[in-house]
């Protein structure tokens, strides 16, 4: 069934990335800038950033009010699993391929290089290729396989995302708790950080 379920998600991921046009018009890109995150801090690191941190039109009083929420959350998750880590997530690093965010998709080859590395002390980092872009601290629910992840940088917002993992892909589901509902990725294990060729 996790299979099936799999093969569904790279397949409408698949779908959607061919379907997508490029009309070449200058409204079309102009729309596209208008939907980054108003945040000055998280504008300035990297247009792919823009697509993992989710943002959209956040306001920094919404981000506010749901770091506070998600850190009180964090805490009692960790509390009741006595900070257990969890091996299938944290083994190795796990590098971005595809992420669909509202109507956008990454192109092909866009995320080569991303990566995300969830530590056993409930932490992690991500970056592109040698470079650290940022740090924050995460909790894995097992019995739903629910993720929370809270950056260490105060104007991003916490995401929470449903987990599929499956041997050496890992897909996280975005839910509405963060509005997050807009936001798939698909991510493959890797051993090491990418070296950028």
């Amino acid at each position: 069934m996790k299979k099936l379920l799999f093969f569904a998600i790279t397949i409408n991921l698949l779908i959607l990335s061919s379907c997508k046009t490029d009309s070449g018009s200058k409204d079309s890109s102009n729309a596209k800038n208008s939907t980054l995150p108003k945040t000055s801090k998280v504008n300035n690191k990297s247009s792919n950033l823009q697509l993992i941190y989710n943002m959209g039109k956040m306001k920094p009083n919404e981000i506010t009010k749901m770091r506070t929420t998600a850190k009180g959350i964090l805490n009692l998750r960790w509390k009741e699993s006595n900070k257990k880590a969890w091996i299938i997530i944290d083994k190795d690093l796990w590098e971005y391929e595809f992420i669909f965010s509202g109507r956008e998709m990454s192109k092909p080859n866009q995320m080569v290089g991303h990566w995300i590395d969830f530590d056993k002390d409930l932490t992690y980092t991500y970056g592109k290729y040698d470079k650290e872009l940022g740090s924050g601290q995460y909790t894995l629910e097992t019995n739903q396989m629910t993720l929370l992840m809270i950056d260490d940088n105060e104007n991003v917002k916490p995401m929470e995302m449903e987990a599929k993992l499956q041997d050496a892909t890992f897909i996280m589901a975005g839910s509405n708790i963060y509005k997050d509902n807009n936001f798939q990725a698909k991510l493959k294990r890797i051993s090491s950080r990418p070296i950028e060729s």
